[in-house]
């Protein structure tokens, strides 16, 4: 291969495409161009919830979280979401931080609204609806299975002890079967 001017220029335009690849991927990838509009949502707690998290609409992604900030006169965090321009969010549509997958992302889930609402403008503000705090739920089903888990070991060992007559029966044939010769 020679090393030559038309050489050096191709490897360095191929390299400069891989980079504009590569910086596209990390903004968000085509995304980032496409054209959407903005709804807004004031929420009690973000629970972790990101910048490029998945807004839904009946489980279809339609749109990202593009900022979330604290608005300090009302004590809310303010999520702003872009929504592509071909899905019609009402004006009545409800937001919702919700939770999915073992490695916890969230995402904005938006409701429908009443067919009668109009379409919400650019920069609306939705009304937002609160979830249990993820952490706070979890100690509750964790309490909930531990106070189940304790009745069932109590139901299983006194049902053992009716059905063997106890665990003295249960030893004493442990080592009849033991002391057998077969």
């Amino acid at each position: 291969m020679k090393n030559t001017l038309e050489t050096r220029l191709g490897i360095f335009v191929a390299l400069a495409v891989l980079a504009a690849v590569l910086i596209m991927e990390t903004l968000g990838g085509p995304e980032w161009f496409k054209r959407g509009y903005h709804l807004n949502a004031e929420f009690n707690n973000a629970q972790d919830l990101k910048l490029g998290d998945r807004v839904k609409m009946a489980g279809v992604e339609i749109g990202k979280v593009d900022k979330i900030g604290l608005d300090e006169t009302n004590n809310k965090v303010h999520v702003t979401m872009k929504v592509r321009r071909d899905i019609i969010v009402r004006t009545d549509s409800t937001a919702t931080i919700k939770f999915t997958g073992l490695l916890g992302q969230n995402f904005v889930s938006l409701d429908f609204g009443s067919p009668s609402s109009p379409k919400a403008a650019d920069g609306a503000m939705l009304t937002s609806a609160e979830q249990p705090d993820q952490i706070d739920d979890q100690d509750y089903h964790d309490h909930q299975f531990q106070h189940k888990g304790a009745a069932l070991v109590e139901l299983v060992d006194h049902e053992a002890v009716e059905f063997f007559g106890g665990v003295d029966f249960l030893v004493d044939q442990v080592f009849v079967v033991g002391d057998a010769d077969f």
